[in-house]
């Protein structure tokens, strides 16, 4: 998770708040089911540092994107369309927090979440500028990230 502070003098900075993991359960899920798992851990722990975020600093509602690198993902949340029930339980958390405007698609070699399932260890996190800054394209201004979107 990041943090996108923009300023009056159009200045961003992008900082590394928390990340958080679980391991696979060891029923067989498919790549698919995984990666929406994964998206209702980002959008609990996006809800949690937002309502501690709003407390201290006491001002209205927090901008928030979140990004996923899978298409059949961002679809199951984005569409309006009936779904199986293992899928429409998890949207429904989902969409408990968050809405499906927020949701975008990061293609994989930008996306800093995938970089601890990439065999990398903890030794090399400390050089890894997208890991504590996240990717480039956040600090393009926002109304171009869906323009970003479609090209990738």
């Amino acid at each position: 998770m990041y943090l996108r502070v923009e300023y009056e003098t159009g200045e961003v900075q992008v900082r590394f708040v928390t990340s958080k993991a679980k391991v696979s359960p060891i029923k067989k899920q498919t790549i698919p089911c995984l990666e929406l798992m994964g998206s209702v851990l980002v959008a609990s722990l996006v809800d949690t540092i937002k309502k501690t975020l709003q407390e201290a600093l006491g001002q209205g509602p927090i901008e928030t994107h979140y990004w996923v690198d899978s298409v059949a993902t961002l679809c199951w949340i984005k569409n309006n369309k009936p779904l199986k029930q293992f899928v429409r339980h998890r949207v429904d958390q989902i969409l408990k927090t968050s809405k499906r405007e927020e949701w975008h698609f990061c293609p994989g070699s930008l996306n800093p979440a995938d970089f601890p399932s990439r065999g990398n260890y903890g030794k090399d996190t400390g050089a890894n500028t997208v890991w504590w800054e996240g990717p480039h394209f956040l600090v393009l201004t926002i109304s171009v990230w869906p323009k970003l979107e479609s090209n990738q």
